[in-house]
C-alpha cells in the first residue's frame, strides 16, 4: 500500500516523485497546475479521473488534499513522501494493523490488528507469515489459521459489510469525508480493542492516511503511533494483513453462496460482468447488498 518512504525536499521534487510512484500503479498524471502555495495534479486511470493538491513545508513535509473526482481513484492515488528520516523499526510488545478489500468492488472492507512481542513475531515469520498481497488466496487462508491459533498472539478484526459500508459512505460524504475515513474508523476500532485488552503501548500501522485522520477514531491514551509505508516488513503487521485479507475472502465467499454467484475480487472487467449478471436477475438494488456502490463499476453496470 502506498510506496516505500521516499525523501523529498521542496514542492516540485515531491510532485515529481509522486508522479513516478503513481505511474508505477498505472495512474497517469495528465496535468499539473500551480496553486498559490501548492500544485494541483490531474490524474487518470482506466477512464476515471480525479484531482489532488500537493503541498510541502519545512515543518510538515509533503502533504496532499483530495480536490474532487472519482472517489475510488482518490483512494488509490495516495502517496507518502517525507522530508524526514524513515521511522525506526519498532520492537517489543506492539500492535500492528492493516486492511483488505478497499480496492475490491465486491465484498466488505476488513481491518485487522495483531498484538505480540518479539518472540511471537519471530515465530510468525518462521511460520511463513508475510504481506498478504504477496500470497495466494489459498495460502492466506492457511496462514489465517496459524496466526489466530498461535500462542502469545492477540488479534482483533473489524469487517464492514457492503450494506453498512454504503450507508457509512453516504453519511460520511455528507460530512465532507470519504472512504479513507471508513478505513480510519475500522483501524481505530481494532487498535482501541487491542489497547484495552493487551495493555500494549506501541502501535504500527501500514500507512494509508495522515496521523490526524486516524487518531480521532482511537480510544485510549499513553500509546505511541507509527504510520509507515510497507510496514508489512514487520511480522506483526504482516500477520494483521493475513487476518484482514482472510476475513475479506471468507466474507466474499459467504456473499457468493448467499447470492448463488461466484463474486470476484478486484474492480476490473470480470467484476463488471458479474455485476451485470446480478442486476439482470435481481435488479440494481442487489449491488447495495454485495458491492461498494461509490466505485466506478456501479456507474458502468447501471448504464448497461
Amino acid at each position: 500500500m502506498g510506496m516505500t518512504d521516499t525523501h523529498c525536499s521542496g514542492l516540485s521534487e515531491c510532485a515529481r516523485l509522486a508522479a513516478i510512484a503513481l505511474a508505477g500503479r498505472g495512474i497517469v498524471t495528465v496535468a499539473e497546475k500551480r496553486l498559490v502555495n501548492g500544485i494541483q495534479a490531474s490524474l487518470e486511470k482506466d477512464g476515471r479521473a480525479c484531482r489532488i493538491n500537493y503541498y510541502w513545508s519545512e515543518k510538515k513535509g509533503f502533504s496532499q488534499v483530495p480536490a474532487g473526482g472519482d472517489s475510488q481513484l482518490l483512494s488509490e492515488a495516495s502517496v507518502f513522501l517525507t522530508g524526514k528520516p524513515a521511522p525506526e523499526v519498532i520492537t517489543g510488545f506492539r500492535i500492528g494493523t492493516d486492511e483488505a478489500g478497499k480496492g475490491d468492488w465486491f465484498g466488505p472492507l476488513a481491518a485487522a490488528g495483531v498484538a505480540c512481542d518479539d518472540t511471537a513475531a519471530a515465530a510468525l515469520a518462521s511460520a511463513g507469515v508475510a504481506d498478504s498481497k504477496t500470497l495466494s488466496n489459498r495460502r492466506v487462508l492457511e496462514l489465517l489459521n496459524v496466526v489466530v491459533g498461535m500462542k502469545g498472539v492477540f488479534w482483533s478484526s473489524r469487517v464492514v459489510p457492503p450494506q453498512e459500508y454504503n450507508s457509512l459512505f453516504a453519511d460520511f460524504s455528507r460530512r465532507g469525508m470519504n472512504s479513507l475515513d471508513i478505513q480510519a474508523m475500522a483501524h481505530g476500532e481494532v487498535i482501541s480493542d487491542l489497547l484495552s485488552r493487551t495493555g500494549a503501548r506501541q502501535v504500527v500501522v501500514d500507512r494509508f492516511c495522515p496521523e490526524e485522520r486516524l487518531v480521532p477514531w482511537i480510544t485510549g491514551s499513553g500509546f505511541s503511533l507509527t504510520l509507515r509505508c510497507r510496514a508489512e516488513d514487520d511480522p506483526v503487521v504482516a500477520a494483521a494483513s493475513i487476518i484482514a485479507r482472510g476475513s475479506y475472502l471468507k466474507a466474499l465467499d459467504g456473499l457468493s453462496i448467499e447470492l448463488g454467484v461466484a463474486l470476484a475480487s478486484g474492480s476490473g472487467a470480470p467484476a463488471d460482468a458479474i455485476g451485470r449478471q446480478l442486476v439482470k436477475t435481481r435488479g440494481i438494488g442487489v449491488l447495495y447488498q454485495c458491492a461498494k456502490v461509490h466505485f466506478g463499476n456501479y456507474s458502468r453496470v447501471a448504464a448497461t
